[in-house]
């Protein structure tokens, strides 16, 4: 909002005597980011696609005055837009992204009247911007809203048999697992072996009956394996056996979730190895899947396991070479 007042100006010729201007700005931006992973060697690479719809309408409105005459602007946009990236990731630490590449983008609403937000740069004192070139958006200020965006990964939904109760459970980029029971969040106790590490991924869930479901997890206690923290590899084969050693700590978790004055998560149990075995001879394990029998209140628990130490072996080395070719229409040093 700016307010002008001179009342000596139309006898000097130089502007008008008031001038008033009120702006109301506003814009809601909608992200619906869609993921789908693949892991390779249970998450020593993985190759992510993600799809990235967004949609952005804006709505401005301007009423003001200017000596005897009133105005009254209205500017009206909406446009939808699809980009698509993929990543690339070895050992969860190196991680090359491709893209985003804006697949579609057009006008759900193609733009009515005029866009006079670079009209408000201009404006100095009351609720004007004072440097010209400053985005519009700041008018906002703490009154914005910024919904932001959130990650998913592998996420499983299971439905009681009487189609009452939804188990939603996920891991977040961070590696926090979550569980939330007909969208309410639920506490996950500290696993009894380790309770300072808590690192799971690939959960499973099923109802066995419908005040009971199982969870499973693949469970990684890294700092468990010998010599870990490991010193940085001096060559492949060092690099191989630590993560050899690694992987060997990965194992699977089952938790019963039950229903008794609300939903709540009980004592995770290792069903592999276990802590009561040595580091040094345990061995891989992980994605599990669950299938339920209802009639007799039971689950049945499967997953993938290595009767090796070798989760890894060093089978030759190849060696690639690509030329670089630059792209028609572009220069080298772009």
């Amino acid at each position: 909002m700016s307010v002008s007042v001179s009342p000596f100006a139309p006898l000097e010729g130089s502007s008008n005597f008031v001038e008033t201007h009120f702006y109301l700005l506003s814009s809601v931006d909608l992200y619906m980011p869609v993921e789908i992973r693949a892991d390779i060697l249970m998450g020593v690479a993985s190759l992510a696609a993600r799809l990235i719809p967004s949609a952005k309408f804006t709505l401005d409105t301007h009423i003001g005055s200017v000596d005897k005459t009133m105005l009254a602007d209205l500017f009206i946009e909406a446009k939808f837009i699809l980009k698509f990236e993929v990543e690339a990731c070895l050992f969860s630490a190196f991680c090359y992204t491709f893209g985003p590449y804006t697949l579609l983008e057009e006008n759900l609403i193609d733009p009515q009247g005029t866009d006079f937000r670079s009209d408000i740069n201009k404006c100095s004192g009351g609720g004007g911007l004072e440097e010209a070139g400053e985005p519009a958006r700041d008018l906002l200020g703490a009154g914005g809203q910024d919904l932001g965006t959130f990650t998913k990964c592998a996420p499983v939904t299971v439905i009681s048999p009487d189609g009452g109760v939804a188990i939603d459970c996920w891991f977040e980029d961070d590696g926090t697992a979550r569980v939330q029971v007909n969208r309410s969040p639920t506490s996950i106790p500290s696993f009894p072996w380790n309770p300072k590490v808590f690192e799971v991924r690939d959960p499973a869930a099923a109802f066995v009956s419908n005040d009971g479901a199982l969870l499973a997890w693949t469970a990684s206690s890294p700092n468990l394996a010998p010599g870990y923290p490991f010193p940085e590899p001096a060559g492949v084969a060092e690099e191989v056996a630590q993560t050899n050693a690694m992987m060997a700590q990965e194992d699977i978790a089952i938790s019963p979730l039950v229903s008794s004055n609300g939903w709540t998560i009980g004592t995770a149990y290792l069903v592999t190895d276990g802590m009561a075995t040595s580091p040094a001879d345990r061995r891989a394990d992980g994605k599990a899947a669950i299938a339920a029998d209802l009639a007799a209140g039971e689950a049945l628990v499967a997953w993938v396991r290595y009767e090796t130490a070798d989760f890894l072996i060093i089978d030759g080395v190849k060696t690639l070479r690509s030329r670089w070719r630059t792209p028609p229409g572009r220069s080298a040093s772009s």
